[in-house]
């Protein structure tokens, strides 16, 4: 069935011309120092927009290095990147996963054409532990002026630069981003993340025992429930990456799920979802199977062996999947 016609978000405004003032600002904030010499100024002078000059730099062997190499660990460092060839995206080089994969505009692949696939012009779309925004923008690149997103991101610090990435390429009337933790019930609860991590998007809630408390810092932020906080959604597609806690958010989202049964893209993660929600991979697979989901391990973009635990072959510790309605492979 051929995807409708979408008209997508507009392109961002043409950046201008770069200035020395422009050129000193972008070495302080990507590479944190200093112009070295005025050969140097005048050769990025000659770049023609700050798009180029923000290429030429991230480009750099020097920053190439910070990146490679930790340099930012532990200590945020906001950067802005393009990204799908039409978003400027704010990413943290503190992070080594997922903002290393948006400044090589190629983040989660696998999940991502899965999504492209699954959403088409005017639809809705959850992105629920969204981080920086990857899939928020690409979510927004498919559902067009005619779509919605709603972006939900509980950490205080990538929320609020995620409102700017929104922000600056004016989305802010088609997503929405929330800074919430989706639960089971409304409360205020801990947020979690270990002390100096390379990782800041594994962030998770709960209360730590005492020792662990020494390894991690912590924030309190709102829990809510879906279906409470928008009694009338009907999604079209969701995505669900929250460190243990998918379980518990889709528990608070069953009247959503209900409306449309819409596919569902998820982490698997039998540690998390343990400590955070207490509940194995199998009973996690079994909650969304008594809304009529069948559970697909996702490789290469598409659902294909069905799951009814954590597969013992599984490569790595956690695995993406999908939940498609009645069975079904699509």
């Amino acid at each position: 069935m051929a995807r409708p016609l979408c008209q997508p978000p507009s392109e961002p405004a043409a950046t201008p011309a770069t200035t020395e003032n422009t050129v000193r600002l972008a070495y302080r904030l990507l590479l944190g120092r200093e112009v070295e010499s005025p050969e140097a100024l005048r050769a990025h002078l000659d770049l023609p927009t700050l798009a180029a000059l923000r290429r030429a730099i991230m480009a750099s062997p020097e920053f190439q290095s910070k990146v490679l190499h930790g340099r930012f660990c532990g200590h945020s460092k906001w950067v802005a990147t393009e990204v799908m060839d039409r978003f400027t995206m704010w990413v943290d080089l503190a992070g080594q996963s997922v903002s290393r994969g948006c400044l090589n505009n190629s983040w989660e692949p696998s999940e991502s054409g899965y999504l492209s696939a699954h959403v088409a012009c005017g639809d809705v779309v959850l992105d629920i532990g969204a981080n920086v925004g990857w899939f928020s923008l690409l979510a927004a690149k498919c559902v067009g002026r005619k779509g919605a997103v709603h972006a939900f991101e509980p950490r205080p610090d990538t929320s609020a630069m995620l409102k700017r990435t929104i922000a600056d390429n004016d989305l802010r009337s088609l997503v929405s981003v929330w800074t919430l933790a989706l639960s089971n019930q409304w409360g205020r609860v801990e947020l979690n993340w270990e002390r100096d991590t390379d990782n800041p998007g594994h962030s998770f809630i709960g209360s730590l025992p005492a020792e662990r408390r020494r390894e991690c810092e912590s924030t309190v932020v709102t829990a809510a429930v879906l279906d409470e906080l928008l009694p009338e959604l009907a999604p079209d597609f969701i995505k669900i990456d929250i460190e243990g806690a998918e379980a518990r958010a889709l528990a608070g989202a069953q009247a959503a799920i209900g409306r449309k049964h819409p596919p569902i893209m998820s982490e698997l993660y039998p540690q998390q979802l343990q400590e955070v929600s207490g509940v194995s991979p199998r009973a996690y697979i079994a909650q969304l199977a008594a809304l009529g989901y069948t559970c697909y391990l996702l490789e290469d973009g598409r659902p294909t062996r069905r799951l009814e635990d954590f597969p013992p072959d599984a490569p790595c510790e956690l695995v993406s999947v999908v939940f498609e309605r009645d069975g079904g492979i699509s």
